[in-house]
């Protein structure tokens, strides 16, 4: 038996009082119904007790949940689950071009349960989003401009700027923010929110970027190969320069020994 706090999860009107000897399941028709959205998952997550501790589940295949408290983020990524250590947290979660927030927050055992209203089972099969192929330059840029939070995603960090991410990828300034401007685009188009600047600063467009593309599994920790994969490249290219001026100083060496003999 859980000796937690009960837990307040409140979705828009609706409120659930869960004790630690139940848990509550969120999404398409669920017990806390989410939307009829045919891109959410029937089950996006579940509010859960043990150890004392209420924890956040992600149930879905492909839907990342973003849960902030206190100042700091964590992304629970599918089939991952973190501990609600905070007195109140925020869940952020998108499907398509919709954005959803529960709260959840501890309370006292002695609130009464409030239920969400009784749902249809009739439902359409979850849609999966489209598929957003990258070429080559397109994930190198991606993961460039994500590579703070795929190394470490409990650390909000500055994001590099444009011109930074240029000289590292041996890009011109233009050739990546035409990349950049074309990737924001196809996402806009797409129905991601957030991927256009004129109602909010540049970096906040960069920042959903990144968001998007981690959360939505486009780009994982494995990819930070290709960063490794390039300054390889780089390290080669400076070398033949560097053995040639070895071999250049070996025979001017060479050179003032003969010299020396005659």
């Amino acid at each position: 038996m859980s000796d937690c706090d009960d837990l307040i999860v409140r979705f828009i009107e609706s409120e659930v009082v869960l004790t630690p000897e139940r848990d509550l399941v969120f999404g398409r028709g669920a017990e806390l119904d989410i939307d009829c959205n045919p891109l959410l998952h029937r089950n996006v997550g579940r509010f859960v007790s043990h150890g004392g501790l209420w924890w956040l589940e992600n149930l879905g295949s492909w839907i990342s949940l973003t849960v902030t408290a206190e100042g700091s983020s964590a992304l629970v990524r599918s089939r991952s689950s973190v501990p609600l250590i905070e007195a109140s947290s925020t869940i952020r979660f998108e499907a398509g071009c919709c954005t959803y927030e529960i709260t959840a927050s501890v309370s006292a055992r002695s609130l009464v349960v409030v239920r969400p209203p009784q749902v249809s089972s009739d439902l359409l099969d979850t849609a999966r989003p489209a598929e957003l192929p990258l070429n080559d330059e397109q994930r190198l840029l991606v993961v460039a401009l994500a590579e703070a939070r795929l190394r470490d995603p409990f650390v909000r960090r500055r994001l590099p700027t444009n011109a930074e991410l240029a000289l590292r990828l041996g890009w011109t300034p233009a050739k990546f923010n035409r990349k950049l401007d074309w990737l924001c685009q196809r996402l806009n188009n797409a129905g991601v929110l957030g991927m256009r600047s004129a109602s909010s600063r540049a970096n906040d467009r960069r920042e959903r970027l990144v968001d998007h593309m981690i959360g939505a599994g486009h780009v994982t920790v494995a990819d930070l190969a290709l960063l490794d994969e390039l300054q390889t490249r780089v390290v080669a290219l400076d070398r033949p320069d560097a053995s040639l001026r070895e071999n250049r100083r070996s025979s001017e060496d060479s050179s003032s020994i003969a010299a020396g003999i005659d």
